[in-house]
């Protein structure tokens, strides 16, 4: 019998332990979905093993299957459901507070703050997202009309 958690974190460790093996013998830990090989131990002379393995960082989120294994052969066999690691963004910094500037009346205005990611030059000193898909949007529409224009014209034509 194999005995471990029904969920696991990808990138975490897991305890997994089977009973009733041959002493002094060599198994593996297999994972499936896409079988990966996690660890390999020996039974201890009581005829169990304690096996501590990683779940790949990178693995599959989804329901999987481990088993343990001697020469290709399953001998048991166990559901366990890898879930995807949380990733933690950095704590966001604070832009710098921008200094007031002298206009030439004397007058104080607050300058945007120019951080490099301003490449659009932007008025509100937001940075230009996306693509510029108006002009060549409406070319396409122009042409696709064009071409039913025609098509229409050329039919008419023939009846």
């Amino acid at each position: 019998s194999l005995s471990a958690p029904a969920t696991a974190v990808a990138g975490s460790k897991i305890t997994v332990t089977a009973k009733n093996l041959d002493a002094g013998e060599s198994y593996e830990l297999w994972i499936h979905s896409e079988p990966v090989k996690l660890a390999t131990a020996t039974a201890a002379a009581d005829g169990t093993v304690s096996i501590t393995a990683t779940i790949p960082a990178g693995f599959a989120a989804g329901a999987h299957e481990l088993t343990l294994e001697q020469e290709g052969t399953v001998l048991a066999r166990t559901a366990l459901v890898v879930t995807a690691a949380t990733v933690v963004d950095p704590t966001p910094t604070t832009p710098a507070t921008p200094k007031p500037t002298a206009q030439a009346t004397g007058a104080a205005t607050t300058a945007p703050a120019n951080n490099g990611s301003n490449t659009a030059g932007d008025a509100d000193g937001l940075a230009s997202t996306g693509a510029k898909v108006m002009l060549p949007a409406g070319i396409a529409l122009l042409l696709v009309l064009g071409g039913g224009v025609a098509l229409v014209v050329t039919r008419r034509r023939r009846a």
